[in-house]
């Protein structure tokens, strides 16, 4: 699996957080080294599924006015 690294500063954009990034990035790489490339898009799927699913159902009973942001 290909993989782009981007060296960003703190500085750069008030919402890197290094610590967070990293450990995200060592968690994907992880489970690319033990599942490998379809590991991780089955589990960004399952995450992505998870993690919008109130949105999801949201915007069927309101529409657009549920992505509106707040």
């Amino acid at each position: 699996m290909s993989k782009e690294v981007m060296d960003r500063r703190a500085a750069d954009s008030p919402y890197l957080n290094k610590g967070f990034h990293g450990a995200l990035s060592s968690g994907i790489d992880h489970v690319a080294d033990r599942f490998g490339e379809q590991g991780v898009r089955d589990s960004l799927h399952q995450f992505g599924v998870v993690s919008y699913a109130p949105l999801k159902e949201q915007t069927k009973q309101r529409w657009l006015e549920a992505l509106r942001y707040r």
